[in-house]
């Protein structure tokens, strides 16, 4: 039959993550899956709480985007932009 077509079978991205919601890293970046984002964070990423008028202040080094591709192109430019 030659116009039928092909089921494939690509694994939910429930069975593509850890336990704790976490995915396959990038470039040395953790990439996690909550809410419906991608977040990655760096492997040098810091926060510090700065007292009540400034807050939580971190260094930066996360990105989060809807996809992992997109959060890949992100890191890519963090690291163009910022150097690692």
């Amino acid at each position: 039959m030659s116009g039928a077509i092909r089921a494939t079978h690509e694994p939910s991205l429930a069975s593509r993550l850890g336990p704790s919601g976490e995915c396959h890293g990038y470039r040395g970046w953790s990439i996690s899956f909550e809410y419906g984002y991608f977040n990655a964070t760096g492997p040098n990423y810091d926060a510090s709480y700065e007292g009540p008028e400034d807050g939580w202040v971190s260094n930066g080094e996360q990105v989060s985007a809807r996809t992992r591709d997109d959060v890949i192109e992100m890191i890519d430019d963090w690291i163009e932009e910022n150097g690692q």
